[in-house]
């Protein structure tokens, strides 16, 4: 219930938390649910209110720089923020999703103000890693030792309310163009190098120019892009995320998977059924990599959604026929670890497209190579508020220092190159806003190494995962169990049918020396020769006149072998 309100109130606009990875730097208080919850229709339901404290458990965590986290058990993990709004942590063997706490009203009858909370958690998921996870467990905390000493909230205003905000910026408004950014012509502005400034990359370098779409003449994108261009959703976070994840299989398989030729995932899965977004008012390709993770993607020919936007994959014509990816993540394994061009590269030539967010503005829509519209994340008075002191004791440290993107669309980058006109530029594709710009088509060329549009600020990565060939480790234990079970089940047949065969053996015997027991006792009840040539054949009862005294003795000693014999026999089976 409580998603479903959540999901009622965001209806109209992609509205949410703005935390910065500093604000949620310290020590985290979670309580979990003991009791978990399993998938149903693609949904997990989730309400920590109606469990009873005997049925939580607390886990404290401590979230540091750089992407590092560490629990209070000793264990050691790995953290990022999910845009502004949240954050996975992935610790020992489980999954944290976080949606941080904020609240929305409507301000001047134009305008949402936004309120946010970033050292408390609005709703959040336990699981354990891997593919399909099997249970999910409910969660929410609190910040309980920030590492920082300053006001963890932070508000803003959302311009644009309503429907029409397709195409309009996630999260933040638009930037006025700042004249000390402005360039004539094509020059370019000053590099968007690393952080170290130096390049230790060894061995032979990439090609100067690499491009998906022609490798030999072959293509290894999609034929077709994963929804209808230009339609009313802002959805180019799943259109974008779903291509590269087509080509990435189109790659690994060498197209020997119908994905992407013949079969295509289908968006509307997605956008329909997905808990870690928003449908169509917005979301993040990272969350997309993660409902890849837990519950797969359906193929177009399976999914057939109904005319109200519910999600129906339980009534797919193949629910279990999907698509997974793993290790889904931002380039560098969290928000803000790298965004120098080489990574891009080399993560490009060995694995196929990547998904980039940008910041699309008249200058994109113009189709122009780079922007003159300051398109950097500018910060608001709540984001620069100084620092009264830091708990490891600098307490001259008087700014701020967190990785921010100011981004609000979602490409395709799928190759690289140089020429005379663009200089180094990135090729990218664009499925999800063709008619809204003036470009021939959804290929297009942005400058490259200057992060023209944002462009190299959140890359995110995702791997294909080949059914069945990974294994969850519950799927593992629950394999192990059942085998056994089954072991147990086919050594318990095979011993039935023994004792079964063996009782039957008994009987039979018992009936057989019962009667030849009874035949002994009639023969050696006989007192004459006469009662005994009785028994003889008429056509021998001549030939044994003489001899039936002998003859009754025989059968006599005979009688008294056979059952001896009998005996010995039931006694040794």
């Amino acid at each position: 219930m409580l998603l479903l309100c959540l999901f009622q109130l965001l209806t109209a606009e992609y509205l949410s938390a703005r935390c910065f990875s500093d604000q949620y730097l310290g020590l985290w208080s979670f309580t979990i649910a003991k009791d978990r919850h399993l998938k149903s229709n693609d949904y997990v339901g989730c309400n920590l209110g109606t469990f009873p404290s005997s049925r939580v458990t607390v886990l404290n965590v401590t979230l540091m720089d750089n992407g590092v986290a560490q629990s209070q058990g000793g264990y050691t993990g790995r953290w990022t923020p999910i845009g502004n709004h949240g954050f996975e942590l992935r610790i020992a063997t489980d999954v944290f999703y976080i949606v941080s706490a904020f609240s929305a009203e409507i301000y001047n009858n134009t305008h949402y103000k936004v309120d946010s909370q970033c050292n408390k958690i609005h709703f959040g998921w336990r699981t354990t890693q891997g593919i399909q996870p099997l249970s999910f467990y409910c969660l929410t905390g609190s910040l309980i030792k920030p590492l920082a000493n300053y006001d963890v909230t932070a508000h803003y205003v959302q311009r644009d309310i309503g429907p029409e905000l397709v195409g309009k910026p996630a999260l933040v408004s638009r930037q006025r163009p700042s004249s000390k950014n402005r360039f004539v012509g094509k020059a370019k502005i000053a590099s968007f190098l690393n952080a170290s400034g130096w390049n230790l990359q060894l061995g032979d370098p990439p090609p100067a120019a690499w491009s998906w779409g022609d490798v030999g003449g072959a293509s290894f994108l999609p034929v077709a892009p994963p929804a209808a261009p230009d339609r009313a959703c802002n959805s180019s976070y799943v259109e974008a995320a779903l291509a590269a994840m087509m080509a990435r299989v189109m790659i690994a398989s060498n197209r020997t998977d119908p994905l992407g030729q013949e079969t295509f995932l289908s968006a509307q899965h997605v956008l329909d059924c997905s808990q870690y977004g928003q449908g169509c008012a917005g979301g993040t390709p990272f969350e997309v990599g993660k409902f890849s993770e837990d519950f797969g993607i359906l193929i177009t020919d399976y999914y057939i959604p109904d005319d109200r936007g519910n999600c129906v994959a339980n009534r797919a014509r193949r629910p279990e026929v999907r698509y997974y990816f793993s290790n889904y993540g931002y380039l560098g394994s969290y928000y803000g670890n790298t965004n120098a061009q080489d990574d891009i590269i080399w993560e490009i030539y060995r694995h196929g497209p990547v998904v980039a967010s940008v910041y699309a503005n008249a200058d994109w829509d113009n189709c122009d190579e780079n922007s003159a519209e300051d398109v950097r994340y500018v910060m608001t008075e709540d984001d620069s508020t100084p620092l009264d002191d830091y708990s490891s004791g600098s307490a001259n440290r008087s700014l701020r220092h967190f990785y921010a993107s100011n981004t609000n669309h979602t490409v395709l980058i799928v190759g690289w190159g140089s020429d005379e006109v663009t200089g180094d530029y990135w090729l990218v594709l664009d499925y999800a806003r063709p008619k809204r710009n003036t470009c021939d088509g959804p290929l297009r060329k942005i400058s490259r190494g200057v992060n023209a549009y944002n462009i190299e600020a959140e890359v995110v990565v995702m791997y294909w995962a080949p059914y069945p060939d990974f294994l969850h480790p519950e799927e593992y234990f629950l394999m192990v169990r059942c085998s056994t079970i089954v072991l147990m089940a086919i050594l318990l047949l095979i011993f039935s049918l023994i004792s079964i065969v063996s009782i039957g053996v008994y009987i039979c015997l018992r009936i057989r020396m019962e009667r030849e027991h009874r035949r002994c006792i009639s023969i050696s009840n006989l007192e004459t020769p006469q009662e005994v040539m009785s028994l003889i054949p008429s056509g021998q009862a001549e030939t044994s006149a003489d001899t039936s005294p002998v003859l009754l003795d025989d059968i006599t000693s005979n009688c008294g072998q056979e059952e001896s014999e009998e005996l010995s026999m039931l006694s040794n089976p």
